[in-house]
């Protein structure tokens, strides 16, 4: 169906992170857009209210939009800084930005408390302190040198906006079908999620929301 040859992979990655898939963000409120493949201002998910959000923040804030794509599509047009990247290569992108969240401490503060609802290890039980430990073992080998041999993007850019989307509080992981829809695609947007995750932009004011049914109950979201 559409959903197969469209966004599939996308909501199987989310599925497999937290259960559900949604695609919502607070730009009325965030500080910085990271934008892996989407062309948000021409087209995606609940796109009026999204794109009218973007561009508010984008005009009125002059909040900054970093967008990584293959090419120079109206979305990336229009955002501070444009990235061209090989396609299908962004996970590799991403894997490196949370190699240097990781190895810096940039992850410490909202990030580090994300992680209490994380789990990294085979151990359900497993500290904060192990679970932290576990990611950069597995990052480790994702250095940004090795992102730009695969990517084409360079080394030295890949840091600069790590850094920038971790330290600038709060931001917004946007991501779409030019990272999600090639082979393993899917885990493409678990390393962008992650990268969400440990700096702390997953369920927060300026951030990724949780998604909501209309149904009147109440919300307990992690952070109000």
């Amino acid at each position: 169906n559409h959903t197969s040859i469209c966004e599939g992979g996308k909501w199987t990655a989310q599925e497999l992170t937290w259960g559900k898939h949604y695609d919502n963000w607070d730009f009325d409120h965030t500080r910085y857009v990271l934008n892996f493949g989407s062309n948000v201002l021409e087209a995606h998910t609940n796109h009026i209210p999204i794109a009218q959000r973007l561009v508010k923040a984008l005009v009125d804030r002059r909040v900054k939009m970093v967008t990584f794509d293959v090419r120079l599509s109206n979305t990336a047009a229009k955002s501070a800084e444009w990235v061209p990247v090989k396609s299908g290569t962004d996970g590799a992108v991403a894997l490196a930005m949370c190699n240097v969240v990781m190895n810096e401490g940039l992850y410490k503060g909202e990030g580090e408390e994300f992680l209490t609802f994380c789990r990294t290890t085979p151990n359900v039980n497993a500290t904060t302190g192990e679970k932290v430990a576990a990611l950069k073992a597995h990052l480790a080998q994702y250095t940004p040198e090795w992102a730009e041999k695969v990517s084409g993007v360079p080394a030295d850019k890949i840091r600069t906006i790590a850094r920038e989307f971790a330290t600038t509080k709060p931001a917004c992981m946007v991501s779409y079908r030019g990272a999600v829809a090639h082979y393993n695609g899917n885990e493409t947007e678990r390393a962008i999620q992650m990268l969400a995750a440990i700096t702390g932009n997953i369920d927060n004011p300026g951030g990724r929301c949780r998604g909501w049914a209309p149904s009147g109950s109440t919300r307990k979201g992690r952070r109000k």
